[in-house]
């Protein structure tokens, strides 16, 4: 018996929400029906497919969206039949439940794999499809301004200039490995050397794995936040409130009610996560300044705020 398992083409799942129906160019792709290859396994005997189909209980976690795009090809000779339970009338072939489970096990791993690439790829294309230069400008020139009036930071302050180059080598690096296939990288890349160079408070996207929701670093009296759009906060809520913000994701009243019920559930969840966070240590007092800071800085942020929408 072999075990294949093939990703589509990246040109075939542009972003998440295409549904398998256009091409990264546009093109129309519905031919190739892709929706509804989800989840499903070809079986083939003697080099011939008997059967196209979902097996039940074979894939980790049950299915998934992103199995539309991973193909997943058993073949086996025709002596295996006892043990694939083929019948010479028309059903299904379905493996013995011994061979099943060791199926399921062999495929665990490819399978995750192909499902956190094909997550990978959306995230590095969504963190540069908005255009490097229009993506948080808003938030940045809010806190741009305020940083004219505001005390300066102490974090990364005396750090000698050898080691702040190092510093900032590191950051550009991991952004550039992160996020290979972004659109304008350079630019990106610029704006975060530029930012980190001379001390301004910057926010970016960037995508890696793990559970972090996104890395600072501070340098030169200022911080560069690196948001990590594999998150699931990030990918879940924060894409598709910025898909609706640019025009991509056109909504009706009754979806945008429930998208704004969703981003609502989200923040209280996020809240919930850092107050979580701060249970976690025996003595939360440690962390009060770190919340007056953060309460002080975020109203005068949003009252520059509400000046910048006045006027827009």
């Amino acid at each position: 018996m072999q075990v294949k398992v093939a990703l589509a083409p990246k040109e075939f799942r542009p972003a998440q929400g295409t549904g398998g129906a256009k091409a990264a160019d546009g093109r129309e792709i519905k031919s190739f029906h892709i929706a509804e290859n989800e989840s499903r396994l070809s079986m083939i005997r003697n080099g011939r497919e008997i059967y196209y189909d979902i097996v039940p209980r074979v894939l980790p976690n049950g299915m998934d969206k992103k199995d539309r795009y991973i193909g997943i090809e058993v073949s086996f000779p025709g002596e295996l039949d006892d043990f694939f339970r083929v019948m010479h009338i028309k059903r299904m072939p379905e493996p013995v439940d011994k061979l099943k489970a060791e199926l399921a096990t062999w495929l665990e791993r490819p399978v995750k794999r192909a499902r956190e690439q094909i997550q990978k790829d959306w995230a590095a294309r969504q963190a540069g499809s908005r255009g490097a230069a229009q993506e948080h400008k808003t938030a940045r020139d809010v806190v741009s301004e305020a940083e004219r009036e505001a005390a300066r930071g102490r974090a990364g302050a005396d750090t000698p200039p050898e080691k702040a180059k190092e510093e900032i080598t590191r950051v550009l690096e991991t952004v550039r490995q992160a996020n290979p296939d972004l659109d304008e990288q350079e630019e990106r890349v610029d704006r975060i050397r530029t930012s980190l160079e001379e001390g301004r408070m910057n926010i970016d996207t960037s995508a890696w794995p793990g559970t972090e929701l996104f890395e600072i670093a501070h340098l030169n009296s200022g911080a560069t936040v690196l948001l990590n759009l594999r998150h699931a906060f990030m990918d879940e809520i924060y894409v598709k409130l910025g898909d609706v913000a640019s025009g991509k994701r056109p909504l009706t009243a009754d979806q945008v009610r429930k998208m704004a019920a969703e981003a609502e559930t989200a923040l209280d969840l996020l809240f919930l996560a850092y107050a979580k966070a701060e249970n976690m240590h025996a003595d939360p007092e440690t962390f009060t300044q770190l919340k007056t800071y953060w309460g002080s800085n975020l109203q005068d942020y949003m009252k520059r705020y509400s000046k910048f929408r006045l006027q827009s």
